[in-house]
């Protein structure tokens, strides 16, 4: 299904709308774009954790000869309409065969998910058997996964000060805490979203408009390297491996929750520094929230741990 096209105008700028809803909320759409009740009622179910983040939509793509995860082309939700008077631009992320699965630890750890997944669901629970390809846990407990096939220090550092397993928000304080020099305790802070690779790890906190929910954020790995958005500065669309029980633009999940993959959009402050997320990439508003990213080390990176 090739990738949506709009003009892409962030924070208020020309052929969108500012919209105060109930006081509170801060909607962004293009001009002429009718979003339904239930589209917006969408944006109160963003989820992930037992106090952790996410949100929705879909991707047809053929995955790669280790991701064996069933895609089928399905209508974005919400949908969106170009914006007046502008041109489209078009982002165009690679396609998932060339994801490169073993390109280090966390991403053939990854792969092999994809390859033997039979029973994928999403839970605050964790029970996992990869013998049967049976994952079944939250978002942060994917990363709690990953970290314990990966990097048992990193795994041990994101549980300083924390009460049971971590969540999104804890993730997001031990990266934020990191040096951007060289890891520490198995992980190491990057600072500009130009500079991500697969692998890398994305954490952010819930957005203070989420008032309802009881949730913390939002963890996911990095699957592609990020791709800028043409004739918006400080915009890329990246794609990404989570657990989730809502979709990302293009994703893999069809008929089900748990482990997949989509693409989201992250926007930058001047320095390149990740300080909003787009859910569903270029089809819904984007949330001004605390993010970091994060590298985890590899074996034979300088570690003093």
């Amino acid at each position: 299904m090739g990738y949506y096209t709009f003009g892409v105008s962030f924070r208020g700028e020309s052929g969108f709308r500012r919209i105060q809803w109930r006081g509170r909320m801060r909607h962004m759409y293009p001009r002429g774009c009718a979003f339904s009740i239930g589209a917006l009622a969408l944006m109160w179910c963003v989820g992930c954790s037992t106090s952790s983040l996410e949100q929705p939509a879909p991707r047809h793509e053929s995955a790669s000869a280790v991701a064996q995860v069933p895609t089928v082309e399905v209508p974005a939700t919400p949908s969106a309409s170009p914006p007046v008077n502008s041109a489209p631009r078009q982002a165009t992320l690679p396609p998932d065969a060339q994801i490169a699965w073993q390109a280090n630890q966390v991403m053939r750890a990854l792969g092999h998910i994809a390859e033997t997944l039979q029973d994928s669901e999403y839970t605050h629970g964790f029970r996992v058997d990869s013998k049967q390809g049976v994952y079944h846990f939250d978002c942060s407990g994917l990363v709690h996964y990953i970290l314990g096939k990966v990097s048992p220090v990193a795994r041990s550092a994101s549980f300083q000060g924390v009460r049971g397993r971590p969540l999104a928000r804890d993730y997001y304080r031990t990266i934020s805490r990191s040096p951007v020099d060289a890891p520490r305790a198995g992980w190491q802070k990057i600072e500009r979203v130009a500079d991500v690779e697969p692998g890398d790890l994305i954490a952010w906190i819930k957005p203070k408009v989420l008032t309802k929910s009881t949730n913390t954020g939002h963890v996911a790995f990095v699957v592609l390297p990020p791709v800028t958005v043409p004739d918006s500065p400080g915009a890329y669309l990246l794609r990404v491996a989570d657990a989730s029980s809502l979709h990302h633009d293009d994703d893999t999940r069809v008929g089900r929750d748990g482990f997949g993959m989509g693409t989201i959009l992250l926007l930058t402050d001047e320095q390149g520094r990740p300080v909003e997320y787009g859910w569903v990439g270029l089809k819904w508003r984007t949330f001004e929230t605390r993010i970091a990213i994060g590298r985890i080390s590899r074996p034979g990176d300088e570690d003093d741990g």
